[in-house]
């Protein structure tokens, strides 16, 4: 599995242009995800955040904007509650933030299946999801 660190300008470059879904993780001195104690046990894998889009590139690219200071753009969710928790930002550093992605043909169905996944081990959502989905 790559990470793709989301703390450098235009590190969306490198992903594709198509429909899929998404997972931001928390990684420890930027090798292994930080371990989060959930309800129902600890997420080894770090997992703050499953997102869908019709297009990795430009939705991680508003993800990215979203996180920035300078930008007013507050489109992308995990970005709008990072930016406005500062407690957020001292949890986990922008440097300690990656992506990994999966091209999907359905991705609203298979974030589904990733939500509800990880609602079944851990008993709530990741972090910065706000809802199982109802699908």
């Amino acid at each position: 599995m790559k990470y793709i660190s989301i703390d450098k300008k235009d590190f969306w470059h490198s992903v594709p242009a198509e429909s899929g879904t998404y997972t931001i993780i928390a990684l420890l001195d930027s090798k292994k995800p930080i371990a989060l104690n959930r309800v129902g046990g600890i997420d080894k894998d770090g997992i703050l955040y499953f997102g869908k889009t019709g297009n990795i590139r430009a939705r991680l690219r508003m993800l990215w904007r979203t996180i920035q200071n300078d930008y007013k753009a507050n489109a992308h969710p995990f970005g709008k509650r990072y930016k406005e928790f500062a407690i957020l930002r001292k949890l986990f550093p922008i440097s300690s933030l990656v992506v990994i992605f999966n091209i999907d043909k359905n991705p609203e169905s298979a974030e589904s299946k990733l939500i509800k996944d990880y609602v079944k081990t851990f008993g709530e959502v990741p972090p910065f999801n706000s809802a199982i989905p109802k699908k």
